[in-house]
This record gives C-alpha cells, structure tokens and sequence, in this order.
C-alpha cells in the first residue's frame, strides 16, 4: 500500500497469511473496493485512523495496513522514527532470533556457527516431529554453543499427554519457552499443562485479539505472548494487548508470520516501541523469500535490531534496486 501525503510516500502492506488469518486476499480486496474512498477521506480529515468507525469493521490485515500508514504518516510529521512516535523512551537496537528448521545435527550446527558469527544469539527450533531426534539436535548444538539461548515451538503437534511427555524430556536443556504445544490449546488445558512442566509456555496463534489474552490471563495459562501483527490489527489494538499483558508482568515478543520486508520492518518497530525490553524479536525471516522489496540486512546487524534515525521503509525504497513494482 502507498499513501501520498504532505509531500512523501509512506509504505505499508496487507497481507493475510492462508491458514492463520482468518480473511484471504479476496475479502481484502473486496473490504477495500468497498470502503476505500471512506478511508482516503478519514485519512485526509487527520483524524487517529485506529478510532474511526469504518476500520474498525476492517479484518485485522486491513486494520494493520491502513493503522500503519496513518502512524507512519503522523510519525513523519513529529519529525521521528516510528518506533519513537510510539515510544519515546524506545531503543533503536534490540536482539533478534534466528529460525532453524529440522536438520541433522551436524548442518544444524553448521548454520548456528554461521549465524553466531553474525551475531545471533537466540534461536528458535521447531519441534513436534521425533522428540527423539529433537532432542539430539538440541543437545549437538547446546555442546557446541553453550551460551546461545534456545526457544522452541511445537506448533500444536501433540495431545495433552504427549506435551507432558516431551515437555519433560526437553527440561533438561531449560529452553527459554515452548510455542503451542497443544492441539487443542483452550486456556484451561494450557493452564494445566503450565502446572506440569518446568518449562515456559507462549501463547501463539492462540492470541488474535485482547479478548483472547484476557482469558489466558485470567485462567494463568501462559508465561509469554507471541505478538503477529498482522493478525492482530490496528497498532491501538496491538498497544492494548502490550499494556494488558505488562499489568501482569508477561513480556510481549513481536514476531512476522512470513511477511515480505515492508511489514518486517514495521514489525521491527512495533517491537521496538511495544515489545518487552531483552526479548529477540522474530523479524529475520527475510531469508525465505527468493524476491523481496528489501533484506534484512538494512535493519538486522550483528543481531539486532538497528532502527534508522529518519521515517522508513521509503529511504530504502529510494536506495535498494531490487525495489518490487507494488
């Protein structure tokens, strides 16, 4: 999406992930055919886009893209950074995790030596496959680089026993959290679960709305939050969540479902601005994707976040050749 405002172009994206959001780019373009020029009009009477009525009825992608560009453009003006618009007393750095996929435990290692020497430090690993295998993996790569934090998510792969199961085997390499692990995640079997293991449970697809994190909070169900923003809606929605979840001292990560850069790196600022101060943010996916507006290298470095001085995603657009016909 392109908004043309005061002179510059801000950037955003809407971009409804199948089998996770629940609209699909179809319902998108038909809220938009529907409802664009009523928002063109919101925009330009500068009115907080996030409390007029007409996106409120958006679905959660829609809110995201149209809240980011409004808070981008009001950002501009204020002459900050959007994560400083949001926060000012936000960081501009800030750990990233790095993502590993199911391998032998000597590749395995290999891509952790790699990405160690770029400076990650966090790495998620999927599990839910053979815990067996899993576990090997985990303990060739902890032997290897002791100092590296370990997170990990099953994805909904097991039933209430199997998680009881294999929460226990992998206590021993005290992972900072498990993702999902139950197929069927209704917050008072997540609360039980919690009660059964050492481990730290974060809530993930589970948590599409501040009512959802209401009752995971009110049932004790998890110890982290796993933050999608384009599943959530509009950086009001998002900031309440945030706010929900610090009353009762559970950190907010902020992660991308598979978002091409734009969103990556709006992503990057949500988290930066609203996500828990010392927990990597999951926005180092761009490595996924045989064509992009931009890689992660223009704000990932030696691991971190590195948020620019001056408004983006546009001062890339201007640089990067690989820039995408949108």
């Amino acid at each position: 999406m392109e908004l043309q405002a005061k002179g510059h172009t801000f950037w955003s994206e809407i971009a409804p992930l199948p089998g996770f959001s629940y609209e699909d780019i179809d319902d998108v373009y038909f809220w938009l055919d529907q409802n664009g020029r009523g928002v063109e009009q919101e925009l330009h009477l500068n009115k907080n886009m996030d409390e007029a009525d007409i996106l409120a009825k958006a679905p959660p992608s829609v809110q995201f893209g149209i809240s980011t560009l409004f808070h981008s453009l009001r950002a501009w003006c204020e002459q900050k950074p959007l994560f400083q618009y949001l926060n000012p007393e936000a960081q501009r750095g800030m750990p990233v995790n790095a993502t590993l996929g199911f391998d032998t435990p000597e590749k395995a290692a290999q891509k952790v030596k790699d990405l160690h020497r770029k400076g990650f430090r966090t790495f998620k690993l999927k599990v839910g496959k053979d815990i067996h295998a899993e576990c090997d993996l985990i303990q060739h790569i902890k032997k290897n680089f002791p100092e590296v934090n370990i997170r990990l998510d099953a994805n909904r792969a097991w039933d209430f026993r199997q998680a009881i199961e294999n929460l226990k085997l992998l206590e021993h390499f005290a992972p900072e959290y498990c993702e999902e692990p139950l197929s069927n995640p209704d917050p008072e079997s997540l609360a039980q679960l919690r009660d059964n293991t050492e481990i730290p449970l974060a809530a993930d697809e589970s948590v599409r709305s501040p009512n959802d994190v209401q009752k995971l909070i009110s049932q004790k169900s998890v110890d982290v939050l796993i933050l999608k923003p384009m599943l959530l809606g509009s950086v009001t929605i998002i900031r309440e969540i945030t706010e929900l979840a610090a009353s009762h001292h559970i950190p907010c990560i902020f992660t991308s479902t598979l978002d091409a850069g734009i969103v990556r790196l709006l992503t990057a600022h949500l988290s930066a601005a609203l996500g828990s101060p010392g927990y990597a943010c999951g926005v180092a996916t761009g490595s996924l994707f045989r064509q992009d507006v931009f890689s992660d290298e223009h704000f990932i470095i030696d691991g971190r976040l590195q948020l620019g001085t001056t408004s983006e995603p546009d001062r890339f657009f201007e640089s990067d050749p690989r820039r995408l016909n949108l």
